[in-house]
């Protein structure tokens, strides 16, 4: 037996220790766990409080064993059963369609009436389960991991029954066993309680106490309050926050003049293997050194700016360009781009970090509500992409709760959209992707490679079915690559022009490529940390994706606006390469060449 707890401890004590559970409950939990011993029951009990004025009902637990549970015992720790899993909005109502008796139990776990037929009972249970749910995650989301999506979980009826408070009576946390890999819930006692005390605990057990607008903030969905007074707009962070996680060891003060050898090949060191499968340029050669390297294009994150400093050598990075490629900075830098008193440029869609701004958020949130304005939001996390827990949602308590599972940024979701005739589907959404060659920031100098990059929906478009991807989603290419549309940019103009005749896409063009300018002089406008540094060594390549959006005039006129989503460095280049042979001599020319003989593959911004 004393070995069997110690290979436990072995696998479960950085759990424990990193939840705060009391050392002196670890032989008990072993022993819970191990042989399934769910004995809560046998010490509290459900309550079920009726109010006189009102068919409202609403559930506590209390201490039921008459002499009360101490905090010192041994055997104060208690195990809760989770009575509902799942990892998304779409798999959620997946299983309450498809898993026998999930909805009827769900319906009498929250109080939901059964005159409802089984689709309103849905609607209800995915409208309602965000006062239930619980998450959880054991790996590094926030580090962008994409096996570190976080789970949603609803704990059994006597979990879910232990109300909020400020000066909780128990903890609660999720623990992970892995002897049979199954996730329980775990509570022990904060004091000691009588006979008929209440358990209670805190819902915002994430925010400190002495943070109140930020607690009142989180537990918006169980006490709901008036956020309409403070104030929406929010205030850039300080240096310490741009300088959180990024790692540019960096001389930002760089000017030394880069050197390229005229008599021989450049020398081009890249671990991407796209790179070395198509690069064909007769002015670059492959190397296997990168010591030796004219040219370095590496697909991870350079790390030692200032060793490379010192040599003759370009890089296909920027130091700081995080302010570029994270979803958070990329809406803070993006916001100095406003004009006319405005909040956001009128080229990116309202953006809220939901980690920092929680409380500017809900009023902003509230405020729409109260002029009857549509409030559709999409929240995305920060680091991950290819749509990758993205959520579509109007539900407030939902948009709240997600903090809780890592960094979160919620952005406006365009109600309005310009679609795209697909004659076997009907109208879907679109996304345009530009890729830009950043040659020089100060001066600024770029352009884009001329075939920009189409992607669909593969479901006909409507205000619905949130938790529809196919609808409402165009990464299709890796989740759904049988309903892909290819087509083309040379293919796309014309019948984008055809569709829309008043309103040619070489308007739509230009206004995006002013936006990339606009974005690029935001980001250089101040120093690092705030910004990124002109650095004589440093192109990038990067990815901006748009969507265009319905919009009036001054004059009351529809016009077609770009909204910019998120900018990716070094793309994934495999549409690119498979669609066009000369894709990165083309990015390669640009970047490395000055342009030399590449004047066909790239577009101009208009002049500023």
């Amino acid at each position: 037996m004393e070995t069997e707890f110690q290979d436990f401890l072995t696998l479960h004590e950085a759990q424990l220790v990193n939840n705060g559970v009391p050392s002196h409950l670890w032989e008990a939990l072993h022993n819970k766990v191990r042989n399934e011993i769910f004995d809560a029951g046998l010490n509290f009990s459900l309550v079920k409080v009726e109010y006189e004025d009102s068919d409202e009902v609403s559930w506590k637990v209390v201490v039921s064993n008459p002499s009360g549970v101490k905090k010192s015992e041994p055997a104060s720790i208690f195990i809760v059963d989770h009575a509902w899993t799942f990892d998304n909005p779409e798999t959620a109502r997946k299983m309450l369609v498809e898993v026998n008796g999930l909805l009827e139990r769900m319906c009498n776990l929250m109080n939901i009436t059964s005159g409802e037929g089984d689709k309103d009972k849905i609607d209800i249970v995915l409208d309602k389960m965000w006062l239930f749910n619980q998450t959880y995650s054991f790996a590094g989301f926030e580090r962008g991991s994409n096996e570190s999506r976080p789970v949603w979980y609803v704990l059994d009826e006597l979990g879910s029954r232990i109300q909020h408070s400020d000066e909780p009576s128990i903890k609660m946390v999720p623990f992970f066993y892995t002897a049979n890999k199954t996730a329980l819930s775990i509570f022990w006692l904060l004091h000691d309680l009588d006979a008929e005390d209440e358990l209670t605990r805190d819902y915002a057990s994430h925010v400190p106490v002495d943070e109140e607008l930020s607690r009142l903030a989180h537990l918006l969905p169980w006490n709901p309050c008036d956020f309409t007074e403070i104030d929406e707009d929010v205030e850039e962070p300080g240096a310490d926050y741009f300088k959180m996680s990024r790692f540019d060891d960096v001389d930002t003060v760089n000017t030394r003049t880069v050197t390229m050898p005229t008599n021989r090949k450049l020398l081009v060191w890249t671990d991407y293997k796209l790179v070395q499968k198509y690069l064909t340029h007769g002015r670059f050669e492959l190397t296997e050194s990168r010591e030796k390297a004219d040219v370095i294009f590496q697909t991870s994150h350079i790390r030692d700016f200032r060793e490379l400093s010192s040599r003759d050598v370009l890089l296909n990075q920027f130091p700081f360009e995080s302010l570029l490629t994270v979803k958070d900075l990329l809406a803070t830098v993006s916001r100095r781009a406003a004009t006319d008193g405005k909040s956001h440029p009128t080229w990116l869609p309202v953006t809220y970090n939901l980690n920092l701004n929680l409380p500017e958020f809900i009023c902003h949130f509230q405020k729409r509500a109260e002029r009857g304005e549509d409030n559709l939001w999409i929240a995305k996390p920060w680091n991950l992409g290819r749509g990758i827990g993205h959520v579509i949602t109007g539900n407030i308590n939902h948009l709240v709760r997600l903090p809780e599972t890592g960094p979160y940024i919620a952005m406006k979701y365009i109600e309005n959209p310009v679609l795209f005739e697909r004659p076997e589907i009907g109208k879907v959404k679109f996304n345009c992707r530009y890729e830009v060659y950043l040659k020089s920031l100060k001066p600024l100098k770029f352009t884009c490679y001329r075939n920009a990059f189409l992607s669909f929906a593969n479901v006909e478009f409507s205000l619905d079915s949130f938790d529809n991807y196919e609808k409402h989603f165009t990464a299709h290419n890796y989740t759904n690559p049988d309903k892909l549309l290819t087509l083309l940019y040379d293919q796309f103009v014309p019948e984008f022009n055809r569709q829309y005749p008043e309103f040619p896409w070489s308007t739509v063009e230009n206004d995006t490529l002013q936006c990339i300018r606009e974005l690029l002089e935001a980001v250089s406008s101040k120093d690092p940390p705030f910004g990124m540094p002109s650095y004589p060594q440093s192109r990038a390549h990067y990815a901006l994706d748009f969507m265009i959006k319905w919009d009036v005039n001054s004059n009351g006129h529809p016009i077609m606006v770009p909204q910019l989503l998120e900018c990716n460095f070094v793309p994934d280049s495999k549409r690119g390469c498979e669609n066009y042979n000369d894709y990165f001599n083309s990015v390669f020319a640009a970047l490395f060449l000055g342009g030399e003989d590449n004047e066909h593959n790239e577009i101009h911004p208009p002049s500023s």
